[in-house]
């Protein structure tokens, strides 16, 4: 059975320097028909040494547009920043310098460990990086290889979302924004809300706009599935990623990205296609996350762990396969 793959598209790299992530997938996307890449050279937003900013336009609304840039420094290692704001010469990863939580709108790309930092420090540290692109989204998965034991499998969602309700194209038609592994806009001294230990294991995303049409909206995430499928039937069990805050409870989801645990991959390896409900998805299969992450100041004087960090926010029950779902 053959089936129409024109609505998305698959890049996979074996093999990249960690410190390369931004500069490399700015060249695995640069033909793809949903999105326009440019390399740029600011560094406003980047503290550290700057090793790569892309710019990502949706080329079917040209007001969506991401800024990715990677910041690393000798005291906290890598990571990413963003900006969603359409900006001209200047452009600036904003996210960050405009939040006033500075560096929590950080997404470390590595663990630390206190006992050996140099080794997670590493720039030439390597991944495998898979990515998926929609006319509306970017879903970008890495697997570690050189630390598989200490490297952050990254988890990046850059796209539009889905409001439940019809809202004011004010500020709908920019409820778009950045999720990842590592919440976003967490204050330090606040964060343990977001420990393993306390049982709320959620993510934190930022959007462009709120329902309150204010700049820079932060949305708790969660995909939570760990009914096995199939079950009864040959039934698929997908959960959406639901997004919400505690001002406005749930507002939407990921735009027709969904997950779901498989007992059995026999019959949907990677790369497969599903029906299901009378809609097909393409078939991403996910490793098992685990691991924390630090903030910088933790960071700096490689103190112990101090949150879990969750882009699913449970782990898949052993003996399942975690796969990402989109909708074709």
């Amino acid at each position: 059975m053959s089936y129409d793959l024109s609505a998305i598209r698959r890049y996979t790299l074996a093999s990249y320097a960690r410190y390369q992530f931004v500069n490399q997938l700015g060249i695995l996307l640069a033909n793809d028909p949903f999105w326009t890449v440019i390399s740029l050279t600011t560094t406003n937003g980047v503290t550290g040494a700057t090793h790569g900013v892309i710019k990502l336009t949706n080329k079917a609304d040209t007001n969506m547009e991401f800024l990715v840039g990677l910041d690393w420094s000798v005291n906290y290692g890598a990571a990413l920043r963003f900006g969603l704001k359409k900006q001209g010469a200047t452009p600036s990863l904003d996210c960050y310098t405009e939040s006033g939580k500075s560096s929590q709108y950080d997404m470390a790309l590595q663990l630390q460990n206190p006992g050996t930092p140099a080794k997670h420090m590493a720039a030439g540290a390597l991944s495998r990086m898979d990515v998926i692109t929609q006319k509306e989204c970017i879903f970008v998965m890495t697997t570690p290889i050189t630390y598989n034991d200490t490297d952050v499998p990254v988890r990046l969602y850059l796209g539009r979302c889905k409001a439940f309700e019809v809202e004011d194209n004010s500020y709908g038609r920019e409820f778009y924004g950045v999720f990842g592994h590592v919440p976003l806009g967490v204050a330090d001294a606040a964060s343990l809300e977001f420990s393993n230990a306390t049982g709320y294991v959620v993510s934190r995303g930022v959007v462009k706009k709120n329902r309150s049409n204010q700049l820079y909206g932060e949305y708790d995430f969660v995909g939570s599935s760990q009914a096995l499928s199939p079950g009864s039937g040959g039934r698929i069990i997908m959960s959406p990623f639901l997004l919400g805050n505690a001002q406005e409870g749930i507002r939407g989801t990921f735009w027709d990205v969904n997950t779901a645990v498989l007992r059995s991959t026999q019959f949907f390896p990677d790369g497969s296609v599903i029906d299901i409900d009378g809609a097909r998805y393409y078939v991403l299969h996910c490793n098992i996350e685990a691991g924390s992450w630090w903030p910088q100041s933790a960071i700096a004087t490689h103190t112990v762990a101090q949150y879990g960090y969750n882009f699913f926010d449970s782990v898949a029950v052993p003996f399942g396969t975690r796969v990402m779902l989109f909708k074709i």
